[in-house]
């Protein structure tokens, strides 16, 4: 396998090569690389890369990489699918099926711009977004501040600050930042605490550098304000909310709740106040 430069504006159809360099204008089509760097401007379609870096605008149709970080401008046309996709700067896709996303800030970005249809397994959120209905991930993971509507996932891990209507998945785990506000919470276990759970590096892309989620940790605690909590498994402190519901309640520290309804169990922190307790 050879290498391909392009330091001005060339075509490429066919073939297979160890890396491809391009420092210009370029457009590759059905083409195999090892490793790809694109520092202009690139099309590519019905291309499979192993390993790419692309730092200036790239457009794919079709195309599949193994790992991919784009800190320029990236789209994607027809399917697209990426392994480990790191995202520093924005993002169009028609469809992108991926196994990560991590999206993290570039030299002068301050918000993630992503638009169109995602499926991960796992994304995590490195830099204030605003979550689209396209965007879903199994496992959501936020390290900066998030704004949605609806989140419907297996995992949702609230590593900052979050503004939303409602949170829907098996499990949940906030970590109590003062500026969170979300309507409903709906779950198998939910728990609210103002400390990062210990055990957290199988949770986090390897694409990321810091796998670990007790970086997160606030350095400021205070109340989440919450609207209704359902689930099973409740374990909460530093809330406040109108309605908890579940089978097993554990009411901790530093709560504010109006009404507690649970069918099992339920503890209460003699530093919480709780209005009023049901037992169905």
């Amino acid at each position: 396998m050879s290498n391909f430069w392009n330091m001005g504006s060339r075509r490429l159809c066919g073939g297979t090569y160890r890396r491809i360099f391009s420092f210009g204008a370029m457009e590759v089509t059905d083409c195999h690389s090892e490793r790809l760097l694109n520092f202009g401007s690139m099309r590519m379609e019905n291309c499979q890369v192993e390993k790419a870096s692309s730092r200036g605008a790239l457009h794919c149709h079709s195309t599949t990489f193994q790992r991919l970080h784009s800190i320029g401008c990236l789209q994607t046309t027809g399917v697209c699918q990426c392994e480990e996709l790191r995202l520093s700067g924005s993002g169009q896709f028609a469809f992108l099926d991926c196994e990560s996303i991590v999206l993290t800030a570039g030299s002068r970005q301050e918000r993630a711009v992503v638009e169109g249809n995602i499926s991960a397994k796992t994304a995590l959120i490195l830099l204030p977004i605003e979550i689209h209905d396209g965007f879903d991930a199994h496992t959501w993971i936020t390290g900066a501040p998030v704004s949605f509507h609806t989140v419907a996932c297996e995992s949702f891990y609230g590593m900052s600050s979050i503004c939303a209507d409602e949170v829907n998945a098996e499990q949940v785990y906030l970590l109590a930042y003062p500026d969170t506000q979300i309507s409903m919470i709906t779950g198998t276990s939910i728990t609210v605490s103002p400390h990062a759970p210990k055990d957290s590096s199988d949770m986090i892309p390897r694409i990321d550098v810091a796998r670990n989620l007790r970086r997160f940790q606030p350095s400021q605690t205070g109340l989440i304000h919450v609207g209704t909590i359902e689930g099973d498994t409740l374990l909460l402190s530093h809330t406040q909310a109108k309605s908890v519901q579940g089978q097993d309640v554990q009411i901790g520290e530093l709560c504010i709740i109006d009404q507690v309804i649970y069918s099992h169990s339920v503890r209460i922190s003699p530093k919480a106040i709780v209005h009023e307790v049901v037992q169905l």
